[in-house]
């Protein structure tokens, strides 16, 4: 499939990495720095972040911030990308809408966010911790910016964002696009 699709081949399982125990304790802060409600149920946000992580998988730091606006804009900790750590987005108090009335249970905003990590170890790039292992020689500072929509439907939310990432190791071809 590989051939027909013009991809690259993998090396197989020899090229793998060992089996290993993980350990990690990972920290992510965010806060809202900046809350508005503009008239008509109109608002805007502005949610810095800062984390770190300790174990014999990742050993790193990241900060960011990301900016919300829209109708009926949920009280969370809004859309950020994924990794250890991070929460699920859960309403904070009553001012959410996925708390108002069931007629008036709606609301949309489009966001934007940018970060960056500092990374002192990844195991899938620079291999097993207490065996000998294929690696890659990788950038120490990967960043990324996104940005996106989210719909507040009843009780639920969905969001779909965009992600631009830096090359994460110094011989890979391009830069990560994701969607969320």
């Amino acid at each position: 499939m590989h051939e027909l699709s013009n991809n690259d081949i993998f090396n197989g399982w020899d090229n793998q990495l060992e089996d290993e125990p993980v350990l990690g304790v990972f920290y992510d802060r965010k806060w809202k720095l900046r809350q508005s409600k503009i008239d008509g149920g109109f608002g805007y946000d502005l949610i810095p972040h800062l984390g770190a992580g300790l174990g014999n998988a990742l050993i790193y730091a990241h900060a960011g911030a990301g900016l919300r606006f829209g109708w009926n804009l949920p009280n969370d900790f809004g859309t950020f990308t994924i990794r250890p750590g991070s929460d699920t987005n859960a309403a904070i108090d009553e001012t959410d809408p996925r708390f108002f009335r069931r007629d008036q249970r709606f609301g949309i905003h489009v966001f934007a966010a940018v970060g960056g990590s500092w990374i002192l170890r990844n195991i899938f790039l620079d291999g097993n911790a207490f065996r000998d292992s294929h690696s890659v020689d990788k950038e120490p500072f990967v960043g990324n910016c996104m940005v996106g929509a989210g719909l507040v439907f009843s009780r639920f939310k969905m969001s779909f964002a965009h992600v631009h990432q830096t090359k994460e190791f110094k011989t890979q071809k391009n830069e990560h696009f994701l969607r969320q």
